[in-house]
């Protein structure tokens, strides 16, 4: 039984960077996030009053509020600095004086921040006075008291853009995940139209039904080796086929459909919100491309024929018929962005790229424009808007809480559940083990066992359960290294609870994005191997998936485009057993949002925007009872 979501809301968990308004004020901190994850402090605000003659209207402005036979107005305010979840800000305000005339002044107030439910919004609430001027005296202590409890209920709502607009980041190269890394992946470059499989090292074999036929398990694409040998798949729902796994293929019938088609399955019915929502654009046609299979993390630059030049912005040229960022100040060098992290060769010709630090890319990369093609290379640039925008997305937490009753993870285990201590595998370096296989993080520190499932935290006695809702997490957790595969559990935190709930939260690290000297990266930079045997769980991966990162909800996406400004080659056809429960584990540890990704590859070209689908497999959206706000259900 899954329990009853009782409220969603979000927040801001304190960040690692500073701001201070434009006009150079002093910063306002620099806190970093919480190890254990407590509530954000509401401070010193004060209590909102009991029963306020004229109660304020939230998120209208500008507020008219009586108050012990005085009227105020107070006009919307401007934020000037952050300090984890709480916004500074300063106002005007307007008040009758004892002449009966308006006398104005000035308000310094604080407020705590949260992720709003609309993608790349946030609310600024919970409004206190911190010093309050009139007519340029201070205003006296009832005054202030006065303005502070009717504040504390009105609320407004804004946009990272909006927020950063008067403000600029101290430090953004400071602000950087620990121990994410840069290992130069293979960069593969051809001069044709071509679509990467990402496999997960050697192939994994495994029967398809009673066929005779083979399918490769640790791919989330479909795979198969036929009875004589030769290997099929399907790209854009064209089937094409080849005497070797690697290269060659060339458009071919479609397998036998009534054993090997059937044996691999289809797709599960949409959500009915997504299935409700056409695309803004028709699926373009498939123009004819090749296949390349990778068994090591692999990063494909296809290009149409020889590269062709043009530009993208002052002093910065693009390869105009390829569908990667490949861009380049003197015609020599080349830079290119895979899973937010640039590259450098000094001649395509040579094959041999580099890793370059967010801060040592050209200068002009900066005035690339501001479009849609270019909106993750901007954010890859520190001190961009992008960049800073994305610092701040990067540090937000959504919640949720939830009914104690009934509540119980949901993850199996490759090759059965197992019993004792034998199957925990210990951390370099932490006195926690995890267990591998699993298809959820499931941990075992201090005899006591927890998982992590859908953004919510479980303990039992054992692996095998009774299993409840975690109250508090050991931060010996929160202390996992980069290294581990279950790194990403360590952005789920424990808010709160009560005798009958429990609130939750995570941030987007939880779903793999993570910080780089001041700019968004897709995964840790990892490779994580996958468990000998059989039976395969996929562990995240950083590159094989073309993740593009997507400023509206703050994380990485599958790639998307409805303007159509790449060619459309098709992508390799997501296998159907991966379109449904735990989903495809290289997207990650969340099972719907995994399961999202999957229809994303298979549907990139037409999903209107990954701000708007993903929340149809939201952590908190997904697992616990599709609960969708009012703005989430357009299309229902």
């Amino acid at each position: 039984m899954i329990p009853m979501i009782q409220t969603i809301a979000a927040t801001l968990v304190s960040l690692s960077i500073a701001f201070v308004a434009s006009t150079q004020a002093p910063a306002v901190g620099n806190a970093a996030p919480p190890a254990s994850a407590p509530a954000p402090s509401a401070g010193n605000s004060a209590a909102p009053a009991q029963n306020p003659a004229t109660p304020a209207h939230p998120n209208l402005w500008p507020q008219d509020i009586t108050s012990n036979g005085k009227t105020y107005r107070v006009f919307q305010p401007r934020v000037t600095g952050i300090d984890g979840a709480r916004a500074y800000l300063v106002t005007q305000v307007s008040m009758d004086g004892a002449d009966g005339k308006a006398v104005t002044g000035n308000a310094q107030l604080q407020a705590e921040m949260m992720a709003a439910d609309v993608p790349g919004e946030i609310e600024i609430n919970q409004f206190a006075v911190r010093a309050l001027t009139i007519d340029g005296k201070p205003a006296s202590d009832a005054d202030v008291k006065a303005l502070s409890q009717a504040l504390y209920v009105v609320a407004m709502t804004t946009t990272r853009p909006i927020l950063l607009q008067n403000m600029r980041l101290v430090n953004a190269r400071g602000s950087s995940t620990p121990g994410v890394v840069t290992e130069v992946p293979a960069i593969t470059l051809t001069q044709q139209p071509t679509v990467l499989i990402a496999v997960d090292g050697a192939p994994r074999m495994a029967p398809l039904g009673a066929t005779g036929w083979t399918m490769v398990t640790n791919t989330a694409s479909v795979l198969l080796k036929s009875k004589d040998g030769s290997w099929w798949t399907r790209v854009g729902g064209a089937w094409v086929s080849s005497a070797v796994m690697e290269s060659g293929y060339v458009a071919a019938s479609a397998p036998p459909a009534a054993d090997v088609v059937a044996a691999l399955g289809t797709a599960p019915a949409l959500p009915k919100a997504v299935s409700a929502m056409p695309p803004l654009v028709k699926a373009p046609a498939l123009k004819p491309a090749t296949v390349m299979v990778a068994t090591k993390p692999t990063v494909l630059i296809s290009i149409d024929g020889p590269p062709v030049l043009g530009n993208a912005g002052p002093g910065v040229q693009c390869v105009n018929n390829t569908n990667s960022i490949l861009l380049t100040i003197d015609g020599n060098s080349f830079y290119v962005l895979a899973a937010g992290r640039w590259f450098m060769t000094a001649s395509l010709g040579t094959g041999a790229w580099s890793a370059v630090s967010p801060g040592a890319v050209p200068a002009q990369f900066a005035g690339l424009p501001h479009t849609k093609r270019y909106d993750g290379a901007r954010a890859a640039v520190p001190g961009t808007d992008e960049a800073n925008e994305a610092t701040l997305a990067a540090r937000e937490i959504r919640t949720v809480t939830l009914n104690r009753a009934g509540a119980q993870p949901k993850f199996s285990v490759a090759g059965g559940m197992p019993d004792g201590n034998t199957a925990w595998t210990s951390i370099a370096g932490s006195p926690v083990k995890w267990l591998p296989g699993a298809s959820q993080p499931v941990l075992l520190f201090e005899g006591k066992a927890y998982c992590c499932d859908s953004g919510a935290w479980f303990m039992a006695p054992s692996v095998t359960g009774p299993w409840a809702l975690a109250e508090t997490v050991p931060g010996a957790i929160y202390a996992l290294p980069t290294s581990c595969p279950v790194y990403a559990c360590t952005y789920v935190w424990v808010f709160g609870a009560t005798p009958d709930t429990v609130t939750f939260g995570f941030s987007p690290g939880y779903l793999g994005t993570y910080l780089m000297d001041g700019t968004p990266v897709y995964g840790t930079g990892r490779v994580y191997s996958a468990p000998a045997g059989s039976a395969y769980r996929a562990y995240p991966t950083t590159y094989g998936s073309d993740a593009t990162y997507d400023a509206q909800t703050g994380t990485f996406s599958p790639p998307d485009d409805p303007n159509d400004d790449y060619a459309f080659y098709g992508s390799a056809d997501v296998n159907p057993m991966y379109l449904t429960g735990d989903g495809w584990g290289g997207w990650g540890w969340c099972s719907g949002w995994n399961v999202g990704w999957g229809y994303g590859m298979n549907n990139w070209w037409g999903w209107n925007h990954w701000g708007w689908w993903m929340n149809q497999w939201h952590p908190y959206y997904n697992r616990w009872a599709e609960n969708h706000s009012d703005w989430q259900k357009q299309g229902l």
